[in-house]
């Protein structure tokens, strides 16, 4: 099978019994699924050349990894395995709340930011103290944990992104396949750490204050080319209401040099807590530029 071709309602993957599909990407297929205990959970199934050769070791080890994670804001993993055919599949808890993409179909207030900011770096700090990155942090893998907007964020995928490593440029779906969140130095294959996932959580805050991302363009290239070379268009040029000590925090999550960014997720963290917000912070005005 490939992601593309969607699993029926009833078909059994291990334990599980496929309900319905939640949403399809060029590397997985996303099933809302009955558990074993009668419960619901979330049935990612991979493409099958994931199972093929050194991937397969990746998954193994990416999987061990992510199981150890246990915070509000890291999407719990359940269980894991292959199908038949080899094709890998993970089962992770169901949140029921919209994508951060979803949510930003509307102006996120100041405080809105903010919080979701701090709540990121909360998950990170986790990950990270446990030898976990993340490595894919965009909207899309930014899940709400209840519906409404409620329950704080959450971040899912975690780790999955080195599967996709030595996949192309171009490819839809593949870890370089949404170049506007990642950092120069992986464009550069020049490695990475803890920074790398800082730097996507400043290009998501960038996006929530600003309804655009840093840097956009007619391709995959053309944008990592941007990011490597371009300085974004400052916060407040976009947003003037923006306090000046968030756009500050952006800012520094967005700089090239990874040396010259936060060190861990628990200085951005207590950095975006230090913001004066205002009591009742304005939603974006008209005389705040969006373009």
């Amino acid at each position: 099978m490939s992601p593309g071709a969607a699993l029926a309602r009833g078909t059994r993957v291990g334990d599980y019994r496929v309900a319905r599909l939640l949403g399809t990407g060029g590397m997985a297929a996303v099933y809302a699924a009955s558990a074993p205990d009668g419960g619901v959970v979330a049935l990612k199934v991979l493409a099958p050349e994931m199972a093929e050769g050194r991937r397969a070791a990746r998954f193994a080890r990416e999987v061990a990894s992510a199981a150890r994670l246990r915070h509000p804001g890291c999407v719990r993993l359940l269980d894991h395995g292959f199908m038949p055919d080899g094709t890998p599949f993970l089962v992770t808890e169901l949140c029921d709340g919209p994508t951060l993409r979803d949510a930003l179909a509307r102006p996120f207030s100041i405080a809105e930011v903010v919080l979701t900011g701090i709540e990121l770096c909360d998950a990170l700090a986790h990950a990270h103290a446990a030898g976990v990155l993340h490595r894919d942090i965009k909207p899309e893998n930014i899940m709400y944990r209840g519906p409404g907007w409620r329950g704080g964020v959450v971040l899912i995928d975690f780790g999955l992104s080195r599967l996709f490593d030595d996949a192309p440029l171009t490819a839809v779906g593949t870890c370089l396949g949404s170049p506007s969140y990642l950092a120069p130095e992986r464009l550069l294959e020049r490695g990475c750490d803890e920074r790398a996932d800082l730097y996507a959580v400043g290009v998501v805050l960038y996006e929530l204050l600003c309804r655009r991302p840093p840097f956009v363009g007619q391709s995959p290239l053309e944008i990592g080319r941007q990011q490597v070379l371009d300085l974004p268009v400052p916060v407040r040029e976009r947003r003037p209401s923006t306090p000046a000590a968030l756009a500050a925090v952006i800012h520094r999550a967005l700089d090239k040099d990874p040396a010259r960014r936060f060190p861990r997720a628990e200085t951005m963290a207590a950095a975006l807590a230090s913001v004066a917000v205002p009591r009742r912070a304005p939603a974006p005005q008209a005389s705040d530029s969006l373009a």
